[in-house]
Order: structure tokens, then C-alpha cells, then sequence
């Protein structure tokens, strides 16, 4: 189950809150460099990150995880298919070592 953005804050660098410990998952989900998906404060990692993310979907990319940002966020992570195959992986592999 994916986790949900509460929609009511609006954390920017220096902030420390729950909607920032779910923007840094789900960014490091999407391929987004996150230095400490731990940690519940707003880094310079989460914020190049979120600048990033804002300007690669058209939003306006000032670095605020703004309820909008968090939306579109969550709806890629949502149209975004994860696979995990290890048949693939395995048969990959197989074949690099072929090579």
C-alpha cells in the first residue's frame, strides 16, 4: 500500500514533517537522489530533488512541497509501473555473462 500525503502542510527546506518522510520515498521511488529517506527534515537533497520534480512536470519549481507538488507526486508514483522480475533480472545476467 502506498503511503498518502496528509494534504495539510506545506514543508519547504528546514521543515520537519511527516509529508516530508512520504515526498522522500516516493521521490527516491521515481529515481530521485534523497540523501536520508529516514529522516523527516527537509534537506538540500530533498529540495534539489523536489525543484527537480516541479520542473520536469510543469509546476513552478521553487523547492516548496506545496499540496499540489504533492499530488502530482503521489499520481506518478501511482501511474509509474514498478517491476520486479527476477526471472529477468536473473536471465539478464545469464546473458552478460556470455558476453
Amino acid at each position: 500500500e502506498l503511503e498518502n500525503f496528509t494534504y495539510k502542510t506545506k514543508p519547504q527546506l528546514g521543515d520537519a514533517d511527516e509529508n516530508v518522510l512520504i515526498a522522500k520515498k516516493l521521490l527516491s521511488m521515481l529515481n530521485y537522489e534523497i540523501a536520508d529517506e529516514e529522516s523527516n527534515v527537509f534537506d538540500e537533497t530533498l529540495d534539489k530533488a523536489v525543484r527537480e520534480f516541479q520542473s520536469e512536470n510543469d509546476l513552478f519549481p521553487y523547492g516548496v512541497l506545496d499540496i499540489t507538488t504533492q499530488s502530482y507526486i503521489r499520481n506518478k508514483v501511482l501511474d509509474s509501473k514498478f517491476l520486479d522480475d527476477k526471472q529477468l533480472d536473473r536471465a539478464i545476467e545469464y546473458l552478460k555473462s556470455k558476453v
